[in-house]
Formats: structure tokens, C-alpha cells, sequence
């Protein structure tokens, strides 16, 4: 029996011995918990901007203008602010245990410079000052098993994370657009062709107005229902205004509150990709708030096109599917022949929420 204690005494001692090892911390190191943050912060928790590099090529700078966050590398387009407010929060309240303090060993963190992603939070002299007004910088890498390290800039301690701040940014490699004049997209931009332009709680539309080169001018109305029964829809066209049919108004509401580009371009460049001229311009008329209007290009070669939300001042870049969806014609509200063009905005199959 003493025998067996010996020996299990010993094989603890060499297990222990053996994490020491594999982790590399001294034992009186082990489970010091840190904020990730430390006092960098202080107790401000505003940021002003804040800037990812990866090893892939992304340079990323995220800063708000007029209360909203926006992305330098996708020419000013709005960011999710739920999912960046959640992000900022992760990081902002992210707590590691130390694991290690030997830069040595950085590469079995995930914290080498080939795979380390920097993350920096900047105040609001981010674009001015010699030092891009650093508030707090730090490295963020994947270990074994998917875990997540860290270590502040200036900083010997690496810290295993209680959560993972890597995971808003998704694949950290930028996504290419399918044609030329748009810019490959930072994580978090919000795609929704009126992001930014609907006030706080404004779902709905009372009127649109659709105008094509060459063709009928339509005016879809929303009337109010009588004693609490549903609003209605008509739509002016040709001198006359009729019913339309309910499911299609719906559907094309649909497709304007959540459909989403794949691209953006420069302002700039909107009298190139014949903006100024468009093919077709819609005017709408929300709840509440400025009227919006959106220019639309005609296709391009490539099948696709681009819309100028002149609200907004963003020109984005949509699919051929999302450009035949945006110009209808009056038989696509009034007739049941043909099929629902806006079926997809009614199944639920495109994006559920509006940023």
C-alpha cells in the first residue's frame, strides 16, 4: 500500500511538472486573472475608432461620425451597430488567465506574426496624431482547440480569453465583390440598401414612387384601414389608380427594408456607373423621417448593377436579381398571373433584420 502512494505521488508530481512545462508559466504565475483591457481605459469606455490588421491583408478602420460607426474601407458604409456594440462590449469586458510570459513561446498561442490579428481602440484622434491616438492595442490569436489568446501591445503576459473576440470578425480573409469598381469588404458592414436612412422604430412606407427611362411612372400608396381593419394598397399608373394586390405591395416593402447589396463604390464614381442618368429612381415615403431616394443603374455587363441612396450618399452594388426586383412594372402589383417577383421577401428567405 505505502508502495502504490509512492508511486502515485510520483506520477502527480510529473504531471504537474508536465503542464508546467507545456503551459511555460511558473506555478506562483498560473491563474493570475486579467482584464484584457487592463487600465487602459480607466473608467472611460468610449472609443472612438477601432482599426484590425491581419497576416490575409485586412486593413480595417472602424470610427463613428455623427453617432454612427462607420467603415473607411468600404467608402464610409455603415457598420451593424448591434453587432459592433457587441463586439466593443466582448473586448471592453474580456478577462484571460495567465498562460505564459516567454514571447519565445508566442507561436504556440497563435500570437506568431504570420496568424496574429492586432486589434487596437483609438479616441477621437485616431486620423490626426503621430501615434493614431492608441488608446489600447493588443494581439489576438486561436491555440489548441480553438481557444482564444491575447497579449497588449508592450506586454510580456499572454492571456487565455473568456470569450472570443475573433469570432464578430468572422474569416478574417477580405471578400472579394464579383466585379470591378467595388471595395473588398470589412467584416461588419451592414448591407441593407436603406442602412442609415430610416429613423429609430420606422418599419413602413406611406408611398413610393417609381420612375423609369421610358416607362410608366407608378405611385404605390398605403391606405389606412377603417374601425382597425389592415391598410390597403393602390397604385397609380397611367391616369388611373387601382387596388393592388396586398402580398405583392408586401413583398416589395420586403425587399427594401432587407435587401442587401454586395458591394460599394466610391460617390465618386456614380457618373461613370451611369447614376446621374439612372435607368430607374424610387422615392419613399416613410412613417416618419426624410423621404429617401434611390438611384438605379442600368445592368451591366457583368448582369449586375448599382444603386445611389442619395439619402445616405452611398452607392452599392446588387446582384441582377436584386436590380429586376427594384424596377417592377404595374402588372408585377395588379395581376395574379405570373408569380409573386418579391416571393422570397415573403418566405423569409432573404435577411430577417433591418440594421
Amino acid at each position: 500500500m505505502k508502495r502504490t502512494l509512492v508511486v502515485l505521488g510520483a506520477l502527480v508530481l510529473v504531471l504537474v511538472t508536465l503542464r508546467a512545462a507545456l503551459v511555460g508559466t511558473a506555478p506562483q504565475e498560473r491563474g493570475a486573472i486579467e482584464r484584457l483591457a487592463g487600465s487602459a481605459l480607466g473608467d472611460r469606455r468610449t472609443v472612438a475608432a477601432l482599426s484590425v490588421e491581419a497576416p490575409g491583408g485586412a486593413r480595417w478602420l472602424f470610427a463613428r461620425s455623427k453617432g454612427r460607426w462607420r467603415a473607411r474601407e468600404a467608402f464610409g458604409a455603415f457598420l451593424d451597430e448591434a453587432a459592433l456594440q457587441g463586439w466593443l462590449a466582448a473586448i471592453l469586458d474580456a478577462r484571460g488567465v495567465v498562460v505564459e510570459r516567454d514571447p519565445a513561446r508566442a507561436d504556440a498561442f497563435g500570437l506568431g506574426a504570420d496568424a496574429v490579428v492586432r486589434i487596437g481602440l483609438h479616441g477621437p484622434k485616431v486620423l490626426d496624431a503621430a501615434d493614431r491616438d492608441v488608446v489600447l492595442q493588443f494581439d489576438v490569436g486561436r491555440g489548441a482547440g480553438g481557444r482564444t489568446f491575447a497579449r497588449r501591445a508592450g506586454a510580456d503576459a499572454v492571456l487565455e480569453l473568456d470569450r472570443d473576440v475573433l469570432a464578430a470578425l468572422g474569416p478574417i480573409a477580405e471578400r472579394s465583390p464579383q466585379s470591378g469598381g467595388a471595395v473588398r469588404l470589412p467584416a461588419l458592414v451592414d448591407l441593407h440598401l436603406l442602412a442609415g436612412s430610416l429613423e429609430p422604430g420606422v418599419l413602413g412606407f406611406r408611398e413610393i414612387t417609381l420612375e423609369r427611362r421610358g416607362g410608366e411612372r407608378l405611385v404605390l400608396r398605403r391606405v389606412p384601414g377603417d374601425d382597425g381593419t389592415e391598410p390597403r394598397w393602390t397604385l397609380a399608373h397611367d391616369g388611373v389608380e387601382e387596388d393592388a394586390l396586398p402580398w405583392r405591395a408586401g413583398g416589395f416593402l420586403g425587399l427594401l427594408l432587407r435587401g442587401e447589396a454586395i458591394g460599394f463604390a466610391s460617390v465618386s464614381e456614380a457618373p461613370a456607373l451611369g447614376l446621374e442618368a439612372p435607368f430607374a429612381r424610387l422615392v419613399l415615403v416613410p412613417d416618419a423621417g426624410e423621404t429617401i431616394v434611390l438611384a438605379l443603374s442600368d445592368r451591366t455587363a457583368a448582369n449586375d448593377g448599382w444603386v445611389w441612396n442619395r439619402r445616405t450618399n452611398l452607392v452599392l452594388h446588387v446582384d441582377a436579381t436584386t436590380h429586376a426586383e427594384l424596377a417592377p412594372d404595374a402588372a408585377a402589383f395588379l395581376r395574379k398571373e405570373g408569380g409573386n417577383p418579391w416571393e422570397r421577401w415573403l418566405r423569409n428567405l432573404g435577411p430577417t433584420a433591418r440594421k
